[in-house]
């Protein structure tokens, strides 16, 4: 998995495909989640999420790192209401 994500290039798209991995989440449910979703803390990160089965925590630990600098990166980070990517292009 980790060859996979470091093949890509793309920053967005190699984030994703790691959180998506850890997590155990619905493609729906991460695109859906707004910035304001994701809460770092000092074991790496939480993101909470809704979906057809409600909604829960998922903690993330090895993916924490670059979701870190691809969020810093992020032009919309500072509108915590923003989802993380654009449904359209996955940015």
């Amino acid at each position: 998995m980790k060859r996979m994500a470091e093949a890509d290039k793309i920053l967005s798209k190699r984030a994703l495909v790691l959180l998506l991995f850890e997590t155990g989440c619905r493609v729906g449910e991460v695109l859906s989640a707004p910035v304001s979703a994701l809460e770092f803390d000092e074991y790496g990160a939480v993101l909470r999420v809704h979906g057809r089965t409600g909604g829960r925590r998922a903690r993330i630990v090895f993916s924490a790192p670059i979701l870190a600098e691809w969020l810093n990166n992020y032009a919309c980070r500072k509108n915590p209401g923003t989802p993380f990517w654009n449904k359209s292009k996955a940015e």
